[in-house]
């Protein structure tokens, strides 16, 4: 999973967290298909809290609801989203079906549609491509169905409709209460670094001072100037 070594390079997955000062790219979608095991999960999430970034991640060797339902609770991050069931798609090289991870297809999206909608639009009812059904079987989504239990009772978890094979669910895996769905995150996150980077120019404090100085002058030259006039 990564460390750092004792000349001070970052290994594994915490090579994300050297990248925007190595190469200027700020690593924004974290995903690790077929490897996301639920410690590498955990590590992701701290390294999504590090960079303000969000991870998806598959309920990693869930075969069923109720225990996707249980593998959901190991985490409490809002940066992070456990995805369950996994698809099924061609593959061409075997020439046959094989099983998709489901975070593998939730972090391409993710990309293009912030690309084209920003960061305030979810993946929620998104229609994927290139896959041809889910790898489990779920109810739909009606009322009593399967889909309606794991995007509101269980949050964090990807539903499926089999008709259409949209992504259903923007949940995270918040404990708080505070960010239940993916773009409330995202939008904190956003924030939190416009603020941080409008203050890069003045972070010394010295900007600061110059300017407070230059006021006080100007001010003191008009208050004089007005006092001349006056007299």
């Amino acid at each position: 999973m990564g460390t750092v070594t004792p000349d001070g390079k970052y290994t594994g997955m915490k090579a994300l967290l050297a990248a925007q000062g190595k190469l200027a790219v700020k690593p924004r979608i974290l995903v690790a298909p077929g490897l996301d095991t639920q410690p590498v999960a955990a590590a992701f999430a701290t390294i999504a809290q590090s960079l303000r970034a969000f991870v998806y991640v598959t309920a990693h060797g869930c075969k069923t609801k109720e225990e996707a339902a249980a593998y959901r609770k190991q985490f409490g991050q809002r940066e992070i989203m456990v995805i369950w069931p996994d698809w099924l798609g061609w593959d061409d090289v075997t020439n046959s079906t094989v099983a998709i991870p489901g975070a593998c297809d939730r972090c391409g999206p993710a990309r293009e549609d912030r690309q084209r909608h920003r960061w305030h639009k979810t993946l929620s009812n998104v229609v994927v491509n290139g896959v041809t059904a889910s790898a489990r079987t779920c109810r739909g989504i009606c009322k009593t169905g399967d889909g309606r239990r794991l995007s509101e009772r269980e949050p964090g978890y990807d539903a499926r409709e089999p008709e259409r094979l949209p992504f259903l669910g923007s949940r995270t895996c918040d404990a708080d209460g505070k960010f239940f769905f993916e773009n409330y995150t995202r939008s904190a996150q956003v924030i939190a670094d416009t603020i941080a980077e409008a203050q890069m120019g003045v972070v010394d404090g010295r900007s600061i001072r110059r300017s407070r100085a230059t006021s006080s002058k100007t001010s003191t030259r008009g208050s004089a100037a007005k006092s001349r006039s006056a007299n």
